[in-house]
């Protein structure tokens, strides 16, 4: 089995919000209708399921703090600037910018050793399809 790398663990977190958008518009399109799913859309539909699954188990693993950063940052993808103003309105305490890219490193470094010593299997691997197709765009 390979090892996952806090560089592979921030990728899938990054590609999260395109899976939840391909989720919620696949659901979408048969929603209230009679339409019967085809069987290779089901299954899209529950590896993109799967894929938020393997989301919301990272995300738990992560302390409150380190989840706001890695949700504002690496997710959302909002400055610096916006994040240090957020982590000051919630904690009243205004980090310096080097203080929190360290904390990010730390929390993905963290995810990637846990999945490491925790799974024996390959999540990253599960979702190559995600990674093609970021990669072809």
């Amino acid at each position: 089995m390979n090892k996952v790398t806090a560089d592979q663990i921030k990728a899938f977190l990054i590609l999260s919000k395109e899976t939840k958008m391909e989720l919620m518009m696949r659901r979408a399109r048969y929603h209230g209708t009679d339409l019967d799913i085809p069987e290779t859309e089901q299954r899209r539909i529950e590896k993109l399921e799967r894929q938020l699954l393997f989301y919301d188990a990272l995300m738990a693993l992560m302390t409150q703090g380190e989840r706001m950063l890695i949700k504002k940052h690496v997710v959302e993808q909002h400055t610096w600037t916006t994040v240090i103003h957020l982590f000051e309105e919630k904690w009243h305490y205004q980090p310096s910018q080097r203080t929190l890219q360290t904390r990010v490193k730390g929390a993905l470094s963290k995810l990637a050793a846990v999945c490491n010593q925790r799974l024996d299997f390959d999540f990253i691997l599960e979702c190559e399809d995600m990674k093609a197709q970021h990669n072809d765009e």
